[in-house]
Order: structure tokens, then sequence, then C-alpha cells
């Protein structure tokens, strides 16, 4: 819960407490039903004081006072707190972040530039959430004008990787034509964020060593490869190396998902899961560690912290996910 929000439930908390508190006094005090003390207190606090009711007693009117300055405080505290939300949240909008503290599962982009908008378009067809980070106004100015999401900073900054939620990120890719820039957001990220999949553009393979050297996990030269092993190789890296190493077709759909230790399906085998007859997708590999199990036998057990690789229609798939991840 933010700071503003706690602070809003905080003076709510307090307005309400303060209107029955009021209320049961002046009943009290003044001999006022509790639906004619309530109405008291509501058009005292609010300063509207139509004067149909007014306090008769000493004790009555000084109970009032106090409920005019508390009930005012609480007013203008609350009016500042929502001005100071608002102004806040249009700061956030401007710079593209106010939507980020709810993002999951998403990829984020270094550099907006012609090989970015390709990645945008890729990452779109597999309906994968983004966002881009770059500190250049023509590039604001442009994503601005296109609806692209982004946070405006240097991701070299920890409070900007933060702010575009890496932490909750499923992977990042970087599309500067400066290998120095790339190198130097890679260490950033794995910074923050050590097992995070990082793929970067690199066009001078004599950089090859020093980036890879600084946690990068994939290298793409769009020159030389295809732009699909850059989003492959972040939104499922174990999936690429299976594919290579299994030499599969191309265009099969294939998933990772990682076995959680809350996983139902932890301590099971493959056959007591009944991931295929439940779901229809099989599992044709399990990554445990560093070690790849092709085509698992039956009787494997899966494991807390197994990928388990899958085969099978994008549905089914997204149903065998769930099912590992227990969300069904």
């Amino acid at each position: 819960m933010s700071l503003h929000l706690r602070s809003m439930v905080v003076l709510i908390a307090l307005i309400c407490v303060m209107i029955l508190g009021g209320a049961v006094v002046l009943s009290r005090v003044e001999g006022l039903t509790m639906r004619d003390a309530l109405y008291f207190v509501i058009v005292t606090v609010t300063t509207v004081g139509y004067g149909d009711i007014v306090p008769r007693t000493e004790l009555g009117k000084a109970v009032s006072t106090a409920i005019i300055i508390v009930g005012v405080f609480c007013f203008l505290a609350a009016t500042a707190v929502a001005s100071s939300y608002l102004v806040e949240q249009g700061i956030s909008r401007s710079l593209g972040i106010s939507r980020m503290r709810w993002m999951r599962g998403h990829v984020v982009i270094y550099r907006y530039n012609e090989l970015a908008e390709q990645v945008i378009e890729e990452l779109k067809s597999y309906d994968v959430p983004f966002v881009v980070v770059d500190d250049r106004e023509e590039a604001i100015k442009r994503m601005r004008e296109l609806g692209v999401p982004f946070i405006a900073g240097d991701a070299g900054d920890r409070e900007i990787l933060l702010k575009a939620n890496l932490p909750r990120a499923r992977g990042v890719i970087l599309t500067s034509r400066s290998n120095a820039e790339n190198t130097f957001v890679a260490m950033a990220v794995k910074e923050l964020k050590p097992e995070l999949v990082v793929a970067s553009r690199c066009e001078n393979h004599e950089s090859h060593e020093v980036m890879k050297s600084a946690g990068i996990d994939y290298l793409l030269d769009p020159r030389e490869a295809a732009l699909s092993f850059l989003i492959k190789s972040v939104l499922a890296p174990y999936s690429e190396v299976f594919l290579d190493r299994m030499a599969l077709l191309r265009g099969i759909n294939i998933a990772q998902v990682r076995v959680g230790e809350d996983s139902p399906l932890a301590g099971r085998s493959i056959a007591e899961s009944r991931l295929r007859s439940r779901t229809g997708a099989s599992v044709v590999a399990v990554w445990r560690g560093q070690e790849l199990i092709p085509n698992p036998k039956p009787d494997e057990v899966i494991l807390p912290g197994d990928v388990l690789l899958m085969l099978g229609r994008k549905k089914q798939l997204a149903e065998a996910e769930r099912l590992v991840r227990g969300s069904r």
C-alpha cells in the first residue's frame, strides 16, 4: 500500500471516529437522538451549519468547537493528500511510470530505436508486456506519441530499474548500438537481479568476451541472426537451448515452466502428475540445474526447481503452466 493510500485510510478512519464519537457525546450532553446528533456533527464538520440544531449547553458548545477544529484539519489534510497523489500520478504518467508497479512477467527494453520497434512487434505477437527505458528527448517524444509504455531515465540507474519493476521482469533486451552502453546497463541489471536473462545487440565480435563477462546471456548481431532468436532467448532461454540441442523443427509450440516449492506436482512422478491426460501437453525434457534430461521416463520425479519443457498447442501449454503453478 502506497504512502498516499495509507494516509487517506488513516484520515478517513479519523473522520469516521470523530463523527461517531462526537455524535455519541452530543446525544448525551444535548439530549438529542442519535440521528439528530449525527446530522448535527456532519453539518458542523462540513462547516455548512444550517442553524436548525444548535448546542444549548456549555459542554455541547465546547464539543462542537473541537469537532469543527478537528474536522477542518482532517478535510484539509485529506484534500492535500489527494491533490499530491493526483499531481504525482500526472508526473508519473508523463514519465511513463504509472503502470509499471503492476507489471509482472514483462520484458524491459533498453533504448528505443529501429531494432526496439521490431522487438516490440515481436513481443506483441507473443502477448508479452514490455516497457522501454530511454533518457533521450526525441525517443521519449516518439514513444509518447505512439503510446509505447516507457520509463524516462538512465537504465544504468538502480532507481530507474526499480521503477521499471525489474525484480518482476522476465528478461531484459538491450538494443543500443553502443556495446559500452549495453555492457554498463547489463552490469546494473545483474547487480539488481543476477538470475535475470539479458540479451543484447552486439555488432562488434571483438566485444563478445567483455559483454559476456558483464553477465549478458545472449548476444545478437542483427545483420547476421534472426530477431526471433533475441526474443526467444529472453522469453524461453531453456527452450532455445533445448531446441538447438534436440534439432526440433521451427514453429513447434514449446513452453517452459519452473516448478516451485509449493507446486502441487513437486515430489510426484510425471505419470502421477497426469499432465498429458489433463492438459494435452507433453513433457519432453527436464532442466535440473545444469543437466538436461531429454524424453524423461514416466517414473521421473518432478523436483522443486526443475524446469519442465513441454510441447503442445497454445491453450494446452497455458493449462499445463497453470497446473504446474497450482493456479487452477
